[in-house]
């Protein structure tokens, strides 16, 4: 097996679709290796989620990705699994900027001032019928609204990608910098 150093993992774990203006992923666009880096990363996400009485709780390597992240951020996460009614794990928390500049350099983000490298952002995906439903924007939409949902309950600011105008983001979740200075 072929060892993958951290930036390339990360890579792997953040090969997701950005909604373009007419609500589409860029599936068709993708190159065969996004196409199999997506195929592994669903892999494992399959293994690392789990499913009780009707309700969710995150996988070990959601817990994971939670390391390092923002107290409050965790929370509205938890919270966040606990009211949702569509299944969904967590594939990015804190990033190193190593991670961050391969990120930028693929045009998967575009900045290196990102929520991330401070631990005030993370990346959810959605989880239906044991995959990651890429190209449903829907699905993506149902997470953003449970987790500014969770964040209401909590009473802890954010901002979700998949609201803003530029890059919209579906996965990206992040705490506010007005409200959390790094």
């Amino acid at each position: 097996m072929k060892e993958i150093s951290d930036g390339e993992e990360e890579i792997q774990q953040n090969s997701y679709p950005r909604r373009d203006e007419k609500g589409l992923g860029p599936e068709e666009g993708q190159t065969a290796q996004q196409g199999r880096a997506l195929e592994s990363n669903e892999e494992s996400v399959a293994m690392s989620r789990v499913e009780t009485q009707g309700r969710f709780r995150f996988g070990k390597r959601s817990e994971r990705c939670l390391r390092g992240v923002q107290p409050d951020l965790v929370r509205v996460a938890r919270k966040a699994i606990e009211i949702a009614n569509q299944d969904f794990g967590i594939h990015c928390g804190l990033r190193t900027v190593a991670q961050q500049k391969v990120l930028v350099k693929l045009g998967k983000s575009t900045t290196m001032n990102s929520r991330h490298l401070t631990g005030h952002a993370i990346d959810a995906h959605p989880w239906i019928d044991g995959t990651v439903p890429w190209n449903d924007w829907p699905a993506w939409q149902r997470l953003g609204d449970t987790m500014k949902q969770a964040a209401e309950i909590e009473g802890v600011p954010i901002e979700w990608g998949g609201d803003w105008a530029r890059f919209v983001d579906g996965p990206h979740v992040q705490l506010p910098r007005l409200n959390y200075p790094s």
